[in-house]
């Protein structure tokens, strides 16, 4: 497929390197969706990941304007096919320059030519009012960015590298005042979280957490280690399976800290890079939460 792809950039294209119609150039071109991505990135045959795909090539930028709008509803899903299929004018979104609306616009005419249009065309902002995005929704939307981005361009590292990287790069980036996350400063990594049953020590450090607001920590105005974050995930890199340890401590802290959410996350980098996240919660353990690769 990449020999073909190289074949098609060439001049002339496919119809002279196959001596093919053009028609059958075309068919084969098809395959390549979406165009403009980088020809060593192997093409996805399902259609919802050729979207996300192509959604990874984006400008960081613009995926920040895009993601303001589709995740400011509760819907996404409709407010994404909106998007691509009405006449919404990008500057009308905040942050929308010269250079970002000619990559926006580009993007939503790709994306007409892959997503088939639903009738009849439901505006979000008339279907259901405008509400923020979920924690959740974004711990898993930023996970899932994140996972696509070393699946496609071969990132590599290991764990410390990436919870790293995936704060600072998506989870921070996603803030938006008005959520649950609204502020970088909720993020902590090897955060202290007081110790559950499960740990004779005081305090132990979690790989990442989020706090319900800017600088908080476990450390009540006694100083004393009694509150708990919103979130707590548990990394560990070169394993397609979930720590044993990691999951019974997080079901363990989610039983004494009922309104914190666990999550454990485990990936791989190299030929077959995946990222699995599984979610604890309310004492259910649901290891299908997240699955890329």
């Amino acid at each position: 497929m990449i020999q073909l792809r190289k074949a098609a950039e060439t001049e002339g294209g496919l119809s002279t390197d196959l001596g093919c119609s053009a028609d059958v150039e075309k068919e084969l071109l098809a395959l390549f969706s979406p165009p403009g991505i980088p020809i060593q990135w192997p093409p996805l045959s399902k259609q919802e990941d050729r979207i996300r795909q192509h959604y990874a090539h984006l400008d960081a930028r613009c995926r920040s304007v895009l993601d303001t709008w589709i995740f400011s509803f509760k819907d996404a899903e409709v407010a994404l096919h909106y998007l691509v299929h009405s006449r919404e004018d990008f500057r009308r979104m905040r942050n929308v320059g010269p250079q970002t609306l000619t990559v926006l616009t580009e993007w939503r005419t790709l994306l007409r030519s892959i997503v088939p249009r639903r009738d009849p065309l439901v505006d979000p902002r008339i279907s259901a009012k405008s509400q923020p995005e979920p924690l959740l929704s974004v711990v898993h939307r930023t996970l899932s960015l994140f996972a696509l981005e070393i699946r496609l361009k071969h990132w590599y590292g290991k764990e410390r590298e990436a919870v790293s990287y995936y704060a600072f790069a998506y989870l921070a980036k996603a803030c938006k005042r008005g959520t649950e996350l609204h502020d970088p400063g909720q993020i902590a990594i090897e955060s202290r979280i007081p110790g559950g049953p499960l740990n004779a020590k005081k305090e132990v450090c979690k790989d990442l957490a989020i706090w319900s607001k800017s600088g908080e920590n476990c450390w009540d105005e006694k100083h004393e280690s009694t509150r708990y974050p919103l979130v707590v995930m548990e990394w560990k890199a070169g394993s397609d399976r979930f720590s044993t340890y990691d999951l019974e401590h997080l079901v363990s802290l989610c039983g004494q800290a009922p309104g914190t959410v666990g999550i454990a996350v485990t990936f791989v980098v190299g030929e077959k890079p995946m990222l699995r996240a599984t979610l604890v919660e309310n004492g259910t353990v649901n290891d299908d939460w997240l699955q890329v690769g």
